[in-house]
């Protein structure tokens, strides 16, 4: 582990142990129902580690958009849409995914539903990706010039950085090598 994985790794501990420190102080208020207001609300809002400057166009954590209270709002309510809309078929997809693995296991195949099935599944995923791209467009047109211009610095740095890994077998050894 690298030293800046070291202090990352402290910093988010440190983060989350300040935020359960600060949350202590609240707690009476809310354990009574009390609205929280003035040092009470503050320290809660201080407490957390993602706030409303951290939310991204595209849903995901992102530092430095100082986004408006209206912006985190308006947000908010189309990610509410999104997860309301994909939801359902996203569990469509799942059992799709889950029939088409029986019919594929079946003593005999049927390939007309099998390609009926793998149609759907298609489809379901066409939907979903046409929905999210519709949010991460909705979510663009509610930053302002500046915000998007940090939005597609950000993504430019983040394209150059360093790239993962992501082939490679890593699963159990399959013995020897066979000649």
């Amino acid at each position: 582990m690298t030293v800046v994985n070291k202090l990352d790794k402290f910093l988010k501990a440190t983060s989350l142990a300040l935020a359960a420190v600060s949350i202590v102080g609240v707690l009476p208020s809310i354990a009574n129902d009390e609205p929280l207001t003035g040092e009470a609300e503050t320290t809660l809002v201080a407490a957390n580690p993602v706030t409303a400057a951290t939310v991204a166009a595209d849903g995901r954590a992102q530092k430095g958009l100082n986004l408006s209270d209206a912006q985190l709002e308006k947000i908010y309510a189309l990610k509410n849409q999104l997860a309301d809309a994909v939801g359902p078929k996203k569990e469509e997809l799942k059992s799709a995914s889950r029939k088409l693995k029986d019919l594929l296991t079946q003593p005999n195949l049927d390939r007309g539903a099998i390609k009926a099935t793998q149609d759907k599944i298609n489809a379901l995923r066409s939907d979903i990706a046409n929905q999210k791209l519709a949010f991460r467009i909705d979510m663009s047109e509610q930053l302002t010039p500046e915000q998007k211009e940090q939005m597609r610095l950000h993504s430019i740095k983040r394209g150059m950085g360093h790239k993962h890994h992501r082939g490679g077998f890593r699963g159990k050894s399959r013995g020897p090598a066979q000649t």
